[in-house]
């Protein structure tokens, strides 16, 4: 019965499907519907093209160009780890304009979605932008490639990039590598300029402890 109920449900949505579509080619909407979607979010008319953009993508799931432009748009919309992962799955389509990819990053870095961050490294995306090498570098520590990491990282932090965040990872490569003086020397760096940081705090004690200065280890861990 179960089986029965889910095979027509699936035909229901199939001919459902197949009528929107033959609607939207008979009434000459879905003519240059890809050049209109893109035409609505450069000028900023998010929810005109929310409603225009969903119901294309119900009768073209496999465009995923317009999913891309959907998942920009979400994110205009105020729906940003949804959109992220909207354009975060369209990536075998290819990327036509980069520029609003360091914020789609940058929101799935923000919300732990490392593996995909991975992804757009893997693909060869803007592989050398100053703030995406940054996101590389740490997504690729978390995914325990940790030379892949310390390249990405490097280059960042040769090319401007600054902050406790650089040398927490920086630091914690250094430390999965051994060189614990390194290591010590990222941390203090990065605690100097977030103290507020616990994860960061707790980080350098362990370093300290691993390297036997367990004086100041204890001094910082009494520190408040």
């Amino acid at each position: 019965m179960l089986l029965t109920a889910g095979y027509s449900y699936y035909n229901h949505e199939k001919l459902y499907r197949f009528y929107t579509k033959k609607y939207f080619e008979i009434s000459g909407k879905s003519d240059n519907y890809l050049t209109k979607s893109k035409k609505l979010y450069h000028d900023g008319r998010h929810e005109e093209l929310n409603d225009f953009i969903e119901t294309l993508m119900f009768i073209n799931p496999d465009d995923y160009k317009l999913k891309q432009i959907a998942g920009l748009n979400y994110i205009k919309l105020g729906r940003e780890i949804e959109g992220a992962e909207l354009f975060a799955s369209t990536l075998q389509a290819g990327v036509e304009d980069g520029r609003e990819i360091p914020n789609v990053v940058r929101i799935l870095f923000r919300n732990d979605h490392f593996g995909d961050v991975v992804s757009f490294f893997d693909r060869g995306v803007m592989i050398n932008d100053v703030n995406m090498s940054f996101y590389y570098g740490a997504s690729l520590y978390l995914a325990g490639r940790y030379n892949e990491s310390i390249d990405r990282l490097k280059h960042a932090q040769f090319n401007g990039f600054t902050g406790s965040e650089i040398s927490y990872y920086m630091a914690l490569n250094m430390e999965q590598t051994g060189n614990l003086t390194a290591a010590a020397s990222y941390m203090e760096s990065a605690y100097s300029q977030n103290r507020r940081d616990t994860g960061i705090r707790l980080s350098l004690i362990r370093i300290y402890r691993k390297s036997g200065r367990l004086k100041e280890a204890e001094v910082l861990f009494r520190s408040r």
